[in-house]
């Protein structure tokens, strides 16, 4: 998307690849009063963040191991965009070794499938 920063929104886009976690975390984040949409690999939420199908997140919570596109790589072709900065990012991952390390552009990451913690950290960030 190119031209004038849209508005954000306060929806979540939760990316990850197992249907039964981006679901319940789905579900859970609607509870806590979000919209939410989701999609099944970085590649697909680049595509709906493309698409304009959806409102502007607020927030993309974003599983890091995934197939086809992994969060690295989603987080480069993210950072290739103009309006890269208008999307916080918030990483889940099993890889505690991932959770020690500095990744730019996300504003915090969680131990998967931690979700009160995600959920907390989401009403911070959102």
């Amino acid at each position: 998307m190119r031209g004038a920063p849209a508005e954000r929104s306060r929806a979540v886009l939760v990316v990850d690849d197992d249907a039964d976690i981006r679901e319940t975390l789905a579900d859970a984040v609607q509870r806590a009063g979000r919209l939410v949409f989701t999609a099944a690999d970085g590649t697909e939420a680049l595509s709906r963040l493309d698409a304009g199908d959806l409102p502007r997140p607020c927030l993309i919570v974003l599983g890091w191991k995934m197939a086809p596109m992994g969060g690295q790589e989603f987080l480069e072709r993210l950072e290739l965009r103009e309006d890269a900065r208008q999307f916080p990012v918030l990483v889940m991952t099993g890889d505690s070794a991932l959770l020690q390390r500095h990744i730019p552009g996300v504003v915090g990451t969680v131990q998967k499938p931690d979700f009160d913690a995600l959920l907390r950290l989401i009403g911070e960030n959102a």
